[in-house]
């Protein structure tokens, strides 16, 4: 499910009321941010091996 959810698409969601930071990235209230499930899911400096499948049970 990490590498290849269920859902298609984007899923944009909506900054809450007070505004959010990611890292060095400020994001007024109200701002429609659409995650990149592909993205964030292979991103090295988070998965040691972001490719190779994890068998949690």
């Amino acid at each position: 499910m990490r590498l290849h959810h269920a859902v298609p698409g984007s899923l944009p969601r909506v900054v809450p009321a007070g505004g959010g930071r990611l890292g060095k990235y400020v994001f007024p209230a109200g701002t429609q941010v659409p995650p990149q499930a592909w993205t964030f899911q292979r991103d090295p400096a988070v998965f040691a091996d972001p490719l190779k499948y994890v068998d949690l049970f």
